[in-house]
């Protein structure tokens, strides 16, 4: 008698166990360690499945990210089954005629195909391939991943600065965390709870996590005005709200200290500005760019809308000094003054005990620290040039003698 979809583990460990004359009263151990890994599939596959997942609750991407994550188990169990079938068979092949008679007359070849058939059907329902295999689902997972954080494409050239490794979890990556809780701490939590998925992690401690954890506001498109500098004559100007329906948006010079500033992929500038004391949400330099990728992050001083200070102080993007050339180059394009603005660089120094320590470099002039950093680039550039010109000419000699 076959059996449909994926069973219960303790059902499965039933049909693969020999059974003595009694049948149900005693069974004799399993003898096939094959059998161990279809097990730990099986287990995972059910664990997965017991988590709590309300679909409609759930947003698009997260409901996207569970059925690949859910194929991937059923993957997984029609690897192992697929190994174990091709063993048996191959073993089938070489042994004596009475052995063969003896492992024809063993149910297992038929429990084992059974499992590994529904599992490739059911995960072929999920994805409508049934060629993928979960190797391929979990590339294409993290490659999205990637993609949303901006380490796949134009960044990877150096232009844009991505978020930090230690808050990605934060970044909401797959629908993993739609509330956008600190990524930081729950990172340690997760690490030492066991759970495979960061994904299923945050719902199975879903309640744990709400009581206990910051949420970090990230800004929706439609709120980025909000954020946006403008820029007349030189000078930074935020954008004031109409009170009424019948007036026009209108400008007001920036005064601030240590406000948040972000240039995003585009080349636009935001800053932090204020917030109500009421706000439960952190606001980081990663709440603008709503976690992608970045061209600068650091925090200015502005006083009347002119400049005074930027700096390039960010623990989320950690942008270097290529990144502060961009920012200083696009604030000069906008005709600011970068001859009466300081430049404070944030650099890291050898502490006690060879740990590294943040430390400031104060720049008098950002013009002359503009300057400075524009030689350093020029000599990096020229020296990768002669890099990759050398690169080349030792494969064509390779190429050459390869020939001869």
């Amino acid at each position: 008698m076959g059996f449909r979809g994926i069973p219960p583990l303790d059902w499965w460990k039933f049909l693969t166990t020999p059974a003595t004359k009694t049948f149900l009263q005693k069974q004799k151990p399993r003898r096939d360690q094959m059998f161990e890994h279809i097990d730990r599939t099986l287990k995972n596959y059910w664990d997965f499945v017991s988590v709590e997942f309300d679909k409609e609750k759930e947003k698009k991407t997260a409901k996207k990210r569970y059925e690949t994550l859910h194929a991937t188990r059923l993957l997984d169990i029609h690897r192992e089954t697929k190994e174990w079938v091709d063993g048996y068979m191959k073993l089938s092949k070489t042994v004596s005629k009475e052995k063969k008679k003896r492992l024809s007359k063993k149910p297992y070849l038929w429990v084992v195909g059974n499992l590994m058939t529904n599992a490739a059907g059911c995960a072929e329902h999920l994805t409508g391939d049934p060629s993928t295999t979960a190797g391929r689902l979990r590339w294409k997972m993290m490659r999205q991943d990637l993609k949303k954080l901006g380490l796949v494409g134009k960044s990877g050239s150096g232009k844009l600065k991505s978020l930090d490794k230690s808050y990605w979890l934060e970044a909401n990556l797959g629908g993993a965390n739609p509330q956008h809780f600190e990524g930081s701490s729950i990172a340690k939590k997760w690490g030492k709870s066991g759970e495979k998925s960061f994904f299923m992690y945050m719902r199975r401690h879903k309640k744990e996590i709400e009581q206990k954890q910051t949420k970090v506001l990230y800004v929706k498109k439609k709120h980025l005005w909000k954020y946006t500098i403008v820029f007349k004559g030189g000078r930074l100007y935020r954008i004031i709200a109409p009170s009424t329906k019948s007036d026009r948006l209108s400008h007001k010079a920036i005064t601030c200290k240590g406000w948040l500033f972000i240039i995003d992929s585009k080349g636009n500038c935001y800053a932090s500005m204020e917030r109500k004391k009421s706000d439960a949400t952190a606001f980081h330099h990663s709440s603008i760019p709503a976690g992608a990728a970045v061209k600068f992050a650091g925090a200015i001083d502005a006083t009347n809308g002119i400049l005074t200070v930027i700096d390039n102080g960010s623990g989320h993007f950690k942008p270097k000094r290529k990144h502060f050339l961009q920012a200083l180059q696009i604030l000069e394009g906008h005709d600011v003054n970068l001859s009466k603005v300081q430049a404070v660089e944030l650099v890291m120094i050898q502490g006690p005990g060879d740990q590294l320590m943040p430390s400031f470099k104060m720049h008098k002039s950002a013009k002359t620290f503009r300057e400075e950093l524009k030689k350093e680039d020029k000599k990096v550039r020229s020296q990768l040039k002669l890099k990759t010109k050398k690169t080349k000419k030792d494969e064509e000699e390779t190429d050459i003698i390869s020939i001869i």
